[in-house]
Parts: structure tokens; sequence; C-alpha cells
């Protein structure tokens, strides 16, 4: 799947973030132990309070871990997510 970021994926209504989000949706249905994000193009400070209750609405048995580039790489730039659960 590719996005413009995280945050257009849980938070707007383009037509690629619907897209986006019709994927999260089909990757829930499978109810898979762990789910990998790469490039979410989150700031270093990770998901915002807005972002972090919507993937506990969107992903509610699920633990998140996140990692996102610091300076001196580009604000932004790059950054993983994994989403897991415990048992």
């Amino acid at each position: 799947m590719e996005f413009d970021s995280l945050n257009a994926a849980l938070t707007s209504n383009s037509a690629r973030a619907l897209l986006s989000r019709n994927v999260f949706n089909s990757i829930i249905e499978y109810n898979p132990h762990v789910i990998a994000l790469q490039e979410t193009k989150l700031p270093c400070s990770g998901p915002s309070k807005k972002h972090s209750e919507i993937l506990k609405d969107m992903f509610p048995d699920y633990k998140i871990v996140w990692n996102s580039s610091v300076e001196p790489a580009r604000k932004g730039y790059a950054g993983t997510m994994f989403l897991y659960k415990e048992n």
C-alpha cells in the first residue's frame, strides 16, 4: 500500500486516503497477529493523540509501537509502525 502519509490515510477523505482505509479494513478482516507499516511519514514525536485514538478504534486488540526518522534526516521522511496482539 502506498499513501501520502499515515495522517492522510487516517484523517483525509481524498480518494487515495479512502483507498488506504479500504486496505486497512481488508487487513482487519484477516485478523493478523502482526501488522507492519513502513514509510509512515510521521514526525519524530510519533502519532498525534488524534491518530492514536483513530488507530485504537480501528485496531482495538493491538498494541502499537513506532519508530520515526530524527534529524538530521528530513523531517517526517520515513518511519515504521508495528501493530501486534499480545495474546
